[in-house]
């Protein structure tokens, strides 16, 4: 094609009763939404205790399940798939053993990202569209509690119909969640944002001018809430990347694109300014 790139790809039997079941698995990370890695076997050489196709499977509390018999590469695996469980990178490692090698295909297991909208308005249809097409578990949250508002999202996962007083008594937020308010309405925003800062939420986006933010922690801390530094770098406002956006479909991809950008560490800039290759190398993991 052109771009030199490599696929690899494992054809497999697919057994029910395998274990570990990798599929079995992965269900169980998209259903109870948490992170999971499966580290399998794709390739070997020499004399070694390993089958193709072997998987050790890491579960959130620390369990693992692994066909693998050689110990050392069992060692050697739950200390990367630890590591794969804090970075969120997926990688391709070669593991020399005593009379071989072998290569594993770490693989984490993203369960969808939950993207919470406060505030159902007109210009909150295009981001809840867009996060729906990337696959996100989006929620739209309207604190006006107008039941107009379910019609005007056939496609969010959940719409609740609240007010600013009980939020959060009806959201769940961890680490994984990107929250985007977009009331326009500034004591309700003062309310979410009271919420949002101390919570473990790993986007917060606000739309409106800076000015009106500034404004808006400015009135938190006369009420003796100040954010710590960690929090404020969480705290995006203005909302979205500069593309010259006017129209709530162009607003809208600046703050899916924006969250994109934090979801994969990168700085939103333009590829042609990159010097680096857009993806990881697969020699990179050898070196």
């Amino acid at each position: 094609m052109g771009c030199n790139g490599v696929v690899q790809v494992l054809i497999e039997r697919l057994e029910r009763k395998s274990i570990p079941n990798a599929i079995a698995f992965t269900r169980e990370c998209f259903h109870k939404k948490h992170l999971g890695i499966i580290a399998t076997v794709f390739a070997f050489e020499g004399e070694v205790d390993v089958k193709l196709g072997s998987r050790l499977l890491l579960y959130p509390n620390g369990k693992i399940v692994t066909d693998i018999k050689d110990p050392t590469l069992i060692e050697s695996l739950s200390a990367d798939a630890q590591a794969a469980f804090v970075n969120q990178k997926s990688s391709i490692n070669n593991y020399q053993l005593s009379f071989g090698s072998a290569e594993v295909f770490i693989e984490v297991i993203q369960p969808p990202t939950p993207f919470v909208i406060f505030g159902a308005g007109y210009g909150a249809v295009p981001v809840a569209k867009f996060a729906q097409a990337l696959g996100w578990d989006v929620t739209v949250v309207d604190c006006r509690a107008n039941e107009t508002t379910r019609a005007r999202f056939p496609l969010a996962c959940d719409v609740i119909l609240s007010n600013r007083d009980i939020i959060h008594k009806q959201i769940f937020i961890d680490v994984q969640t990107i929250a985007v308010v977009m009331t326009h309405n500034y004591l309700d925003d003062l309310e979410i944002l009271k919420m949002m800062l101390p919570s473990p939420a790993r986007y917060i986006g606000i739309l409106g001018t800076k000015p009106r933010t500034e404004r808006l922690l400015q009135d938190l801390s006369i009420k003796g809430i100040l954010p710590t530094s960690e929090q404020l770098n969480r705290l995006y406002s203005p909302v979205g990347i500069d593309i010259g956006a006017e129209t709530p479909e162009e607003i809208a991809i600046t703050i899916i694109a924006e969250t994109q950008a934090v979801l994969r560490n990168r700085n939103s800039n333009f590829l042609k300014n990159r010097n680096q290759p857009i993806h990881k190398s697969y020699q990179d993991n050898f070196n």
